[in-house]
């Protein structure tokens, strides 16, 4: 499943904004996300 950015949450882009800003890859942010991600569908 591909997500677009459109489909971020408010929260997530905010999120994503501070991971960026710290000096996150956006490797690093994806791979975490896709773990956030399949976790809640899990749930």
């Amino acid at each position: 499943m591909i997500l677009s950015y459109t489909h971020l949450t408010l929260i997530e882009r905010e999120c994503l904004q501070e991971f960026y800003e710290k000096g996150y890859s956006i490797r690093k942010i994806a791979k975490y996300l896709n773990e956030v991600l399949l976790q809640s569908a899990e749930n």
